[in-house]
């Protein structure tokens, strides 16, 4: 898998579902990328769904968690997608995108050391973790070498170089507060256990069985394998998929109503945009994002 692009999506699953609310009756089209998301959503129990991805690297390695799923159990799930690149340098986030967070954890613990790191994600309330964060660890991460090179931060921490080059524009001080306001709010808003891929970055590990991806936890691994059938994984563009395909007419015909396209918005992208299908051409043109989820209306 060495041209793999994305080993795991970075965007959080429950933001998905809330919007969402997959439910029983629902097919949903998804962007593969990490395959990680698609059997989160298998665990909502969907009709069906449609995963299509450009990149064929990224389908091989949703079929290889599903042949996992499938055929073999938990623990060799666990053992090749639940171990973090910072515990096993065999392991497949060593690869591809996320790679680069394996660099957050050797980041932090240069500048805060092992012993903050770890007070901190054992903070025992939100109070005493928020307070750890402001009065220790801020000022450290924000010193004066990374104050004066915000971008390697940005970088550091995925956002995307050309997110960062437009920011850079308006100076380098606004980039600076979006990233320090950005990591403070990630960092002191919620507890750092309910959040699993920061807690993973920051010590090498999940908290436990049940704070991580769902389609990791042992609960749900009997689920994702009576499921699995309902998955159909697709190489090729999802614009020309959809073209080229009775996708759209399926579902309207299945809803026997209106076809409502809900799309995820882009990052900056203001919620809620909805597309009403009346073609497929018009509602290919229309899907930008990653989620494509077809409801009665």
């Amino acid at each position: 898998m060495s041209r793999l692009a994305y080993n795991q999506v970075w965007e959080d699953y429950d933001v998905d579902r809330a919007a969402l609310a997959i439910g029983p009756a629902d097919t949903v089209l998804l962007i593969t990328s990490g395959g990680c998301n698609v059997l989160n959503t298998l665990t909502e129990e969907p009709r069906r769904i449609v995963t299509v991805d450009a990149n064929g690297r990224q389908c091989d390695l949703l079929a290889d968690k599903l042949r996992i799923i499938r055929d073999e159990d938990h623990e060799r799930l666990w053992d090749k997608y639940g171990t973090p690149a910072q515990q096993d340098q065999r392991s497949i986030y060593v690869r591809g995108a996320y790679a680069r967070f394996a660099w957050v954890r050797a980041f932090i613990r240069v500048l805060c050391g092992p012993t903050l790191v770890r007070r901190f994600v054992d903070s025992s309330t939100l109070i005493e973790q928020r307070a750890i964060y402001l009065r220790e660890i801020e000022p450290r991460l924000w010193n004066r070498g990374t104050r004066a090179l915000p971008a390697a931060v940005a970088g550091i921490c995925g956002m995307h170089w050309r997110q960062v080059a437009s920011t850079l524009r308006f100076g380098r001080f606004l980039l600076e507060s979006i990233c320090r306001d950005r990591m403070r709010h990630v960092l002191t808003s919620f507890p750092i256990r309910d959040n699993y891929y920061w807690y993973q970055m920051l010590t090498g590990a999940y908290a436990g069985p049940t704070q991580c991806p769902p389609y990791l936890q042992p609960g749900n691994f009997a689920k994702l394998r009576a499921l699995s059938d309902r998955v159909e994984n697709h190489h090729g563009d999802i614009i020309a998929y959809l073209a080229r395909t009775s996708f759209l007419h399926s579902q309207t015909a299945h809803a026997k109503s209106k076809t409502t396209i809900t799309v995820r918005p882009a990052r900056g992208q203001k919620p809620g945009f909805r597309a009403y299908a009346k073609s497929g051409r018009a509602t290919a043109q229309a899907i930008l994002m990653n989620t494509l989820r077809t409801t009665d209306r």
